[in-house]
């Protein structure tokens, strides 16, 4: 770890009247702008690139900007913006263990977070072993750099840095101008980092259209929301003997695997993820603009390149194998939230889902992976061949099935 010692290069003190007057002004008019405008901007990209220009306009000789905040996302530990002057922000994510490598450990934000302090570097005149990013400074031609923490109230590893190439530095206003506008800013990135961790947590549970919905209020108890769709419905064959032989730690990693063979090929594909269903996964495709028959040639798509997957999976990977059941239908799919008091539970719900639901049982009892119902089958016969696998009854389906498999 870093020693904790003060590390702040000379600078003189002195400011004049004159620049005191400016700086107020023109920190004023930025944080009046953070306050009123920038929380309307479309994403915290947008934001910090115009945070960034606005610091540039008030006369601080800004090259280069970089943003931290700690998310606690599902998938990862933070997010990072990194500006640069003429080129814009990019936006990258840390992966959890990032704040435990040798790369954040030896970096002036390690020191910041640690210590509560800002962190102001004269590059030119610190050594390249004090931390690892001097070097890359130097060569880049940096001649000074900053760096400060932003403790928010729900998380702590977060901070910005300002870096410039003028052969003069930052001088003492651009520094109080810092000092001066960052705790506003501070605010407005704490109130994005918290919608961001909502926005997520639901997309990660409900998926992308209902969270809009509930954080729009839209959804109520026994409200539903009606949708017009693909559907598929996917579980694994002989699930419950493999699982009865497994620890909760080994089960959850299977269950990880078979999940990788599956969703990403479904959001390739413009599916969404409705519902887990223990083993079983239940996604649609919208209609949307383009139609029924679109719809169902980007479900028949996924499912086949999840059949892939898990066909790489059960020659290539490690562990236990499994094998799948897919079902496809179309009809409409409703979901809404249900439960009682303030203990509530997003499901969805109605006979199509059914119908899709026990077309994958019928794959099990016919040694099928892939079967579809009459209805798929009637938006895209015209475009894809498929071959009868005859009529059945469904469980809780009033009426016989005609259902099919794709020719290839």
């Amino acid at each position: 770890m870093l020693s904790l010692e003060t590390i702040e290069a000379p600078r003189p003190a002195h400011i004049t009247p004159e620049q005191c007057e400016h700086l107020k002004a023109e920190a004023n008019e930025i944080c009046a702008w953070l306050v009123n405008d920038a929380r309307a901007m479309p994403s915290p990209t947008a934001t910090f690139s115009a945070f960034c220009e606005r610091i540039q306009d008030a006369g601080v000789p800004l090259d280069r900007a970089s943003l931290a905040i700690e998310t606690r996302h599902a998938e990862q530990s933070g997010l990072g913006w990194f500006w640069e002057a003429g080129n814009g922000t990019d936006l990258k994510t840390f992966p959890y263990g990032a704040m435990r490598d040798e790369v954040y450990l030896r970096s002036p934000f390690a020191w910041v977070h640690e210590t509560g302090e800002w962190l102001h570097l004269d590059i030119c005149k610190t050594g390249d072993d004090r931390f690892g990013i001097i070097p890359e400074l130097k060569d880049a031609g940096f001649t000074d750099y900053i760096c400060a923490p932003m403790p928010f109230e729900a998380t702590n590893q977060n901070g910005m840095s300002f870096a410039t190439k003028s052969p003069g530095g930052f001088a003492p206003q651009h520094v109080a101008l810092l000092k001066r506008v960052l705790p506003t800013y501070k605010l407005v990135a704490e109130v994005m980092a918290l919608n961001f961790r909502v926005k997520t947590v639901l997309r990660t549970y409900v998926g992308d259209e209902p969270q809009k919905r509930i954080l729009a209020g839209d959804i109520h108890r026994g409200e539903v929301v009606r949708i017009r769709s693909a559907i598929m419905f996917i579980d694994m064959r002989n699930f419950t003997p493999l699982s009865m032989n497994m620890g909760a730690d080994e089960l959850a990693e299977f269950l990880n695997r078979y999940y990788d063979c599956l969703v990403p090929s479904i959001v390739h594909h413009g599916g969404e993820v409705l519902k887990f269903v223990g083993d079983g996964v239940l996604a649609v495709f919208r209609t949307g603009g383009n139609g029924a028959a679109q719809a169902c040639l980007r479900a028949l798509e996924a499912a086949r390149d999840v059949m892939d997957a898990v066909n790489r999976e059960r020659n290539g990977g490690p562990g236990p194998k499994f094998n799948i059941k897919v079902a496809l239908h179309f009809g409409r799919v409703a979901y809404g939230n249900v439960g009682s008091g303030d203990r509530l539970d997003f499901t969805v719900i109605g006979r199509d889902v059914n119908i899709a639901s026990r077309l994958s049982t019928l794959c099990g009892q016919l040694e099928r992976t892939l079967l579809v119902s009459g209805d798929f089958r009637d938006r895209i016969n015209n475009i894809v061949e498929f071959i009868p696998a005859g009529t059945h009854y469904l469980r809780g389906v009033s009426k016989k099935q005609n259902v099919f498999e794709p020719a290839e």
